[in-house]
């Protein structure tokens, strides 16, 4: 194999993680930046209770945060398959 034909597979792998990374920064972005966005804007609405002492401020930075926990779990477990599959050909060290 020369050198150029051996890290043709590690160049793929890491354009594919490049993609996977920029999608999920993008969401998490447009997740935390939605979230900032309304507490700045429309403090009438986060006011309104849902139930008892809960209103729909809390319940959507509640959200915001297992949104972000769900993004960074989604990662790890798709790195790991991908890393797996990968190392498992024997591409990845």
């Amino acid at each position: 194999m020369t050198g150029e034909t051996a890290r043709a597979p590690v160049l793929a792998m890491t354009q594919r993680w490049r993609r996977m990374t920029l999608w999920l920064v993008v969401l998490m972005f447009a997740v935390e930046a939605g979230f900032m966005l309304l507490v700045t804007t429309e403090k009438p609405l986060l006011a309104v209770p849902v139930f008892g002492p809960l209103n729909v401020g809390l319940l959507l930075g509640t959200l915001a945060t297992i949104a972000g926990w769900g993004i960074a779990c989604f990662y790890v477990l798709w790195a790991n398959r991908a890393h797996k599959q990968e190392a498992a050909r024997g591409i990845a060290p």
